[in-house]
């Protein structure tokens, strides 16, 4: 019996050792399989299935972004009564596409009303993919907020922009040792957008009854740029001027909406730029067929795409009809603010609005 022990506590130890090397794989196994899981979730929330875009949303919004590949819109998942429509130029897996890239947003806001113009929402928002960003003219995240910020700590309604309406420039070529300060800049300009106005918040704000009975309504209250007056189309100084968008304008303008020289406005302005929301009905006072002509003007025409875009930038209130007889669409400052985002009091209202 006693030849015996060492044998017993030999097959005792070589199962203890089995079980103990089982329970260490278990536990790893159970490590892996929770990344791998977390890893599916979190690529499921950032890049999510085309036939899913619409879960657990209200069709009655609807929220159109035009992205790049760099940018994260994970964010328009986060809010419970708008329906996202996420189109990008970089053919990324899992968003829905544009025929190409060009005219800048312009392209993905033409490419929704197409092919949803049977299904369009009550109200569709079309806005840039930037969770934070200068255009959102709502800068504080409350009241309170408004109340206890100095006017002189907000950025002006024209940082980080080229004045393109005001100064009719087009971008140039930079010099070699600009264009690495300028990469330089990029990185601060990154920490910068995290103090930008956020979209989430302007959303959670806006006020929808307004929307309804506008038609139209650029998501900006502040007039600069573009307002009271971005363009004469006929002021013969603009022949002379280097911008094609401002040489050309008459003609341009001609040529997208199809029209006689006798339709095109006298003078044209407009809240700038590209957000702003419309309602079913005012986007079906066009055809489909007219949008049609819209994109293929678009994608066909000799004009680059930051020159499209900027077109399209300077007449969304003449497509959705906004506007009066001369083209001219500047709502009142203080009004907008109030009927918009409940900024009504003289006080949150001092910090945005200069009467000087």
């Amino acid at each position: 019996m006693p030849a015996g022990l060492p044998v017993r506590a030999l097959v005792l130890r070589t199962w203890c050792a089995i079980l103990l090397c089982l329970g260490l794989l278990g536990l790893v196994f159970h490590r892996l399989l929770r990344d791998d899981l977390t890893l599916v979730i979190d690529h499921m929330d950032k890049h999510p299935d085309n036939h899913n875009h619409n879960h657990n949303h209200n069709h009655n919004h609807a929220l159109v972004l035009a992205k790049t590949r760099a940018e994260d819109t994970s964010w328009a998942y986060t809010l419970p009564h708008w329906t996202p429509y996420i189109y990008t130029t970089d053919h990324e897996p899992g968003y829905l596409p544009i025929p190409a890239n060009k005219a800048r947003e312009a392209m993905a806001y033409l490419t929704h009303i197409i092919e949803h113009y049977d299904d369009l929402a009550d109200l569709t928002a079309f806005m840039h993919a930037g969770e934070r960003q200068w255009h959102n003219d709502l800068p504080f995240s409350s009241s309170s907020e408004a109340e206890s910020t100095h006017h002189s700590s907000l950025p002006a309604p024209t940082d980080r922009r080229m004045d393109f309406h005001r100064e009719g420039n087009m971008p140039m070529p930079m010099p070699m040792p600009i264009a690495i300060a300028k990469g330089k800049e990029k990185e601060k300009e990154k920490e910068k957008e995290k103090e930008e106005p956020s979209t989430p918040h302007l959303l959670t704000t806006l006020h929808t009854p307004p929307l309804h009975k506008a038609g139209y309504t650029n998501l900006r209250c502040t007039h600069t740029p573009g307002c009271p007056l971005s363009i004469r189309p006929f002021d013969p100084a603009l022949t002379k001027n280097h911008n094609p968008v401002y040489r050309n304008f008459s003609s341009l303008y001609m040529d997208l909406f199809g029209v006689g020289r006798d339709q095109v406005p006298r003078e044209i302005g407009g809240v700038c730029c590209g957000q702003f929301v419309v309602s079913r009905e005012r986007i079906r006072a066009r055809s489909r067929e007219e949008y049609l002509h819209m994109r293929e003007w678009a994608l066909g025409c000799e004009l680059d795409g930051f020159a499209v875009g900027s077109l399209f930038e300077m007449v969304w209130h003449l497509v959705f009809g906004g506007g009066d007889n001369m083209g001219i669409l500047c709502p009142n400052v203080r009004q907008c603010y109030c009927d918009l985002y409940g900024l009504c009091d003289g006080r949150q209202l001092a910090f945005l609005v200069d009467d000087s």
